[in-house]
C-alpha cells in the first residue's frame, strides 16, 4: 500500500505541475483567475462529493469496487484530457536536457523574482501550517470532541461548500482589490478560521462544537477558494512561458515536501500539546505566513505586472 500510494503521488505532481503549465496555453492572461477559480470550483464539488460516493459504493459493493470505479473514472478523466485541442510553445532547443539543469533553473527564477520569492516563502509557511492543521484536526474532531465519523464529515462538507463560495468570488475579488491584495486577504481569513476552530466548546458529541467547527472550516475553505485562484493565476501571468513547467514543478515539490514535515509534526505536537496546543501553534503559522506576503511586493501586485 505505501509503494502504491508513493507511486500515486509521484505522478500526482507531474500532472498538477503540468495542469498548471498548460492554462496559460489555453486562456488568455487576463482570464487566468476566472479560469482557475472554475476548475477550483468543479474541484470543489468533485472532492466533497467522492468521499459520500465513494462510502455508499463500499456498502453496496464492497471497497475493491469501489477502486476499481474510481481507477475506471481517472482512465476516463484522461482521456478527457487527451481530447483537449491545445498548442503548446515549443521546448527550448537542446541537445540533451540535464535535469539537475532544468531544476536549478526553476528555483534561481522562484526565489530570484522581487514578488515571487516572498511570495514562495509565504506558501511554503502555510503549507507547513496547513499540514499540522489538518493532521491535528481529524483527532481533534474525533477524539477529543467525539463528533462520529458522520459529524467529521459534516464538518468536512463544511470546507467544501466554503471553498465553492470563495472560488466563485474570487476573480471578482481580485479584480477589485489586486490579485496580490486577495491572496493577503485569503491566508488572513485562513488564519482567523483555525482561530475560530480553538474556540469551540470542549463538550463531547455537543451540537454547538459540531457547529463551531464547521463554521470554521466553512471559512477555512473558503479562504482557501478566495486565495488559490489569485495565486495561481498570478504565478502563471509572471513566469515566461518557457520556464512555467520548470518553476510549477520544483515550487511544488518544495511545498510537498514541506506538507510531509508539517504532518510529522502535527502528530508530536499534538501529542506534547495537546489538539488545541498544535493548532494554537499552527494558526500562529498562518499568521506568519500572511505577514511575509503583506511585508511584501505581494501587497498591491495584480496579474498584469510584468516579469521583474
Amino acid at each position: 500500500m505505501v509503494a502504491l500510494v508513493l507511486v500515486a503521488g509521484t505522478f500526482a505532481v507531474f500532472g498538477a505541475a503540468a495542469e498548471q503549465s498548460v492554462l496559460p496555453d489555453l486562456v488568455p492572461y487576463h482570464a487566468l483567475v476566472l479560469a482557475n477559480a472554475r476548475l477550483g470550483q468543479s474541484m470543489t464539488v468533485a472532492q466533497s462529493a467522492g468521499p459520500p460516493a465513494a462510502g455508499a459504493l463500499v456498502a453496496a459493493l464492497g471497497a475493491g469496487s469501489a477502486l476499481l470505479l474510481g481507477g475506471v473514472a481517472r482512465v476516463a478523466a484522461g482521456l478527457l484530457v487527451s481530447r483537449i485541442p491545445v498548442q503548446e510553445s515549443a521546448p527550448e532547443p537542446a541537445p540533451r536536457r540535464a535535469i539537475g539543469r532544468e531544476i536549478r533553473a526553476g528555483l534561481r527564477f522562484v526565489y530570484g523574482h522581487r514578488t515571487l520569492a516572498p511570495l514562495a516563502v509565504s506558501t511554503h509557511l502555510w503549507f507547513l501550517a496547513n499540514s499540522v492543521a489538518v493532521t491535528v484536526l481529524g483527532l481533534f474532531a474525533l477524539r477529543a470532541l467525539d463528533l462520529g465519523a458522520p459529524g467529521y464529515g459534516l464538518v468536512l462538507a463544511a470546507a467544501g461548500a466554503g471553498g465553492f463560495v470563495g472560488a466563485l468570488l474570487a476573480p471578482a475579488v481580485g479584480a477589485r482589490i489586486g490579485e496580490g491584495d486577495a491572496m493577503i486577504l485569503g491566508r488572513l481569513l485562513c488564519t482567523l478560521a483555525w482561530v475560530l476552530a480553538l474556540l469551540t466548546p470542549g463538550e463531547r458529541g455537543a451540537v454547538p462544537a459540531l457547529v463551531v467547527l464547521g463554521a470554521a472550516q466553512a471559512l477555512y475553505g473558503f479562504a482557501m477558494g478566495l486565495e488559490d485562484p489569485n495565486e495561481m493565476g498570478y504565478w502563471q501571468a509572471l513566469t515566461p512561458r518557457g520556464l512555467l513547467g520548470r518553476v510549477n514543478a520544483s515550487r511544488r515539490t518544495v511545498n510537498r515536501s514541506v506538507a510531509v514535515v508539517g504532518a510529522l509534526l502535527g502528530g508530536l505536537l499534538s501529542a506534547g500539546l495537546g489538539h488545541r496546543g498544535a493548532l494554537a501553534l499552527a494558526a500562529l503559522v498562518f499568521l506568519g505566513a500572511t505577514l511575509v506576503a503583506a511585508a511584501s511586493p505581494v501587497r498591491g501586485a495584480r496579474v498584469g505586472d510584468a516579469p521583474a
